[in-house]
């Protein structure tokens, strides 16, 4: 025909290349769009997870694992991370370090508390790499969540009440008798004296424990921080109920509820 050079089918071919090309790219993109918000929120699930997960860890260095024995950082220094901070999970600064004290107990900052995995820092900011918020009264930490913004629908929160931090205790105090060997009697506040030693900021600090008519408590006002303590007990010269001086044992009293109660036995 006439005005149809010898390339006229090649350009023709190469049009219609172009115009599938052009289709195809615009049908990736149509796709791509499409996929966008499936994509975000597979990955927001993905952060959701990561922080929940390390927010365990987390609320697990604080309170330690009681039924496995492990310590965390309420029972080594006798109360929650200061400041509204978790930094002192990580870094000790100017904490007491870790030291065996009466009875064995050891008391002390033996971190860090949280390891593997996240590094530093890492462990103090969230799946969208924001801080945690931290409150030192509660020991709930919060993360904002996928906005950054605390406070809204999408924070998350662990635990989801406040860590229970303190607890009371009492002894029972049994030994030989004094004027019946071979027998078993229940001393009192006049035949014994009893001291529990806890952790204050990460010091030994200890508190004698008053008779109640039935077992040595903790005076009311003064609960103990949870965790494993040591308890001395001292025979007392009861005088017609018997003479007990000479006589000690120390035993350790775990704390990991709203109370506890333990017997301690003073052989002759």
């Amino acid at each position: 025909m006439a005005g149809m050079g010898p390339h006229s089918g090649e350009l023709r071919r190469a049009g219609f290349a172009l115009i599938e090309l052009i289709i195809a790219v615009a049908m990736m993109a149509i796709l791509a769009a499409a996929m966008v918000p499936n994509i975000v929120a597979q990955l927001d699930r993905h952060r959701e997870e990561a922080t929940r997960a390390e927010m365990a860890a987390l609320y697990r260095a604080i309170v330690g694992e009681p039924e496995n024995g492990v310590a965390g950082y309420l029972a080594d220094m006798g109360r929650l991370p200061a400041g509204n901070s978790l930094a002192e999970l990580i870094s000790q600064g100017s904490q007491p370090a870790h030291a065996l004290q009466t009875g064995a107990v050891a008391v002390g900052w033996s971190g860090p508390y949280v390891a593997g995995g996240f590094q530093g820092g890492d462990w103090l900011r969230d799946g969208w790499n924001h801080d945690y918020q931290f409150s030192s009264t509660t020991g709930q930490i919060t993360s904002a969540g996928r906005d950054g913004s605390f406070s809204s629908a999408d924070d998350l929160v662990m635990p989801a009440a406040a860590i229970r931090v303190t607890g009371t205790l009492s002894v029972m105090v049994q030994a030989d008798s004094a004027l019946v060997p071979g027998n078993t009697v229940v001393l009192d506040g006049g035949t014994a004296r009893v001291y529990a030693y806890y952790s204050s900021d990460g010091s030994e600090s200890s508190v004698e424990l008053e008779w109640s008519g039935q077992a040595f408590q903790i005076p009311v006002g003064q609960p103990l921080p949870l965790g494993l303590h040591a308890v001395r007990v001292v025979g007392q010269d009861g005088g017609s109920k018997g003479d007990y001086s000479g006589r000690q044992v120390v035993i350790t009293a775990p704390l990991y509820g709203a109370s506890s109660h333990v017997a301690a036995y003073l052989s002759p």
